[in-house]
C-alpha cells in the first residue's frame, strides 16, 4: 500500500504562496528599466529571425483581467 504525498506537498506549497502584489514585492523587487524595455506588444522582423533560429521559445501573454499564460513552442 502506498500513501499519496501529493496532497501534503501541495499543502506545503500553499503555505509559501504569494496572494497579492504587496506580498510579491516583499519577495521580488520591481523589474529594472532594461527588463521593462524588453516587453513587446508585437513581433518585429528581428524577433521573428531570432525565433526562427531557436529550437525552443516560450510565448507568454496576458488577458484583460491579468491572467497569464505561457506556451512552449519548438520543433524542427
Amino acid at each position: 500500500m502506498t500513501t499519496s504525498l501529493a496532497g501534503s506537498a501541495f499543502d506545503l506549497l500553499r503555505l509559501d504562496a504569494v496572494s497579492d502584489q504587496e506580498a510579491l514585492r516583499q519577495v521580488y523587487e520591481l523589474p529594472n528599466a532594461a527588463a521593462v524595455r524588453k516587453q513587446m506588444t508585437e513581433l518585429t522582423d528581428q524577433t521573428r529571425r531570432l525565433i526562427g533560429c531557436s529550437s525552443l521559445v516560450l510565448v507568454a501573454s496576458v488577458d484583460a483581467e491579468g491572467n497569464c499564460d505561457v506556451s512552449p513552442r519548438g520543433g524542427p
